[in-house]
């Protein structure tokens, strides 16, 4: 028992210890030694994994709206939104999965999404970034008028959503505007969920308490 113990305080991560498939990606090198990797999909958009040998700066929470409402605080100073936040599975280990919105300029949005896997002493970021490029504003311009087609009136006072139940970033409208960068980051997220492995000594290690994903 004892040599078992010694084994297990000797395992060491690293950003080996988290891999997923990356091979129709362009590699573009290990930006930070040890902690971040970069490539580029063939539609030009980042994935980026971070490696963090330190305790993961969380809060323990009960709930998606808590874990929700955390990340929006952080975001309050900037134009960024929150579009989903979830407790997720990721290489077999606890994960929390966040898309934002951020403005960019002069027009368009930058949709971001990230996997975090944090551990009680480490963790591992996976970030990926997809921007609106060319017309903007297609998928919104679109629901917009099929609303107005079905005899909806559109609220254009500034004052809350446009419907009461608009949201032009939902998934159920993705089928529809497969280019779209909220598309294309949903389709990476799930790649890295069918492909992503973890060392099993690593996995084994004491993990960070999350509450587990909704059924």
């Amino acid at each position: 028992m004892v040599g078992w113990f010694r084994r297990k305080r000797d395992v060491t991560p690293t950003i080996d210890s988290l891999r997923f498939d990356t091979t129709a990606w362009n590699y573009l090198g290990e930006r930070q030694p040890n902690q971040m990797r970069l490539w580029e999909t063939p539609d030009h958009d980042a994935v980026m994994l971070h490696f963090f040998g330190i305790p993961p700066d969380l809060p323990q929470v009960r709930t998606v709206e808590e874990l929700s409402s955390f990340y929006g605080e952080g975001l309050k100073r900037s134009a960024a939104k929150v579009v989903e936040c979830d407790f997720s599975r990721v290489a077999d280990c606890p994960a929390i999965r966040l898309l934002i919105k951020v403005p960019q300029k002069p027009h368009g949005m930058m949709y971001q999404g990230a996997f975090t896997l944090p551990f009680r002493e480490f963790s591992f970021v996976i970030k990926i970034q997809c921007s609106e490029v060319g017309t903007t504003g297609v998928r919104e311009a679109v629901l917009l008028e099929q609303r107005m087609k079905a005899g909806e009136t559109p609220n254009v006072s500034g004052a809350g959503p446009m419907f009461p139940d608009w949201n032009p970033d939902a998934p159920e409208h993705d089928k529809l505007f497969p280019a779209h960068p909220i598309t294309r980051l949903r389709r990476l997220l799930e790649h890295i969920t069918r492909t992503a492995t973890m060392d099993p000594q690593v996995r084994s290690l004491p993990g960070f308490p999350l509450p587990a994903p909704a059924a």
